[in-house]
């Protein structure tokens, strides 16, 4: 995952650090797949990350701060699920408008 680097709000790291990323990336392909990452209930790995303990909750939206601590807000399922749909929809509208 992209760190925000000195991004303070999601809208500005979808636009300043995410998009131009995916961007670049298509400059030298003819195409990007974005794959989002979880972890399912029963796996082994949904279990060691449940027993590390329970990571800072924060909410993602286009007027929200970025959390200070990333990696620890990274390590909340519920965070990264609502960080991840929100990537989804900024690039589907991003995309829609650069077709239109």
């Amino acid at each position: 995952m992209l760190r925000p680097g000195s991004v303070t709000m999601f809208d500005e790291y979808v636009n300043e650090v995410f998009m131009p990323f995916i961007y670049s990336q298509l400059a030298s392909v003819s195409r990007v797949d974005v794959v989002w990452d979880r972890y399912d209930a029963a796996s082994i790995k949904f279990l060691a990350r449940t027993k590390r303990g329970g990571p800072i909750c924060g909410q993602v939206s286009a007027s929200a701060p970025i959390p200070h601590n990333w990696h620890d807000f990274k390590r909340s399922d519920a965070n990264k699920t609502a960080l991840f749909s929100f990537l989804a929809e900024k690039m589907c509208m991003q995309a829609a408008d650069t077709v239109q």
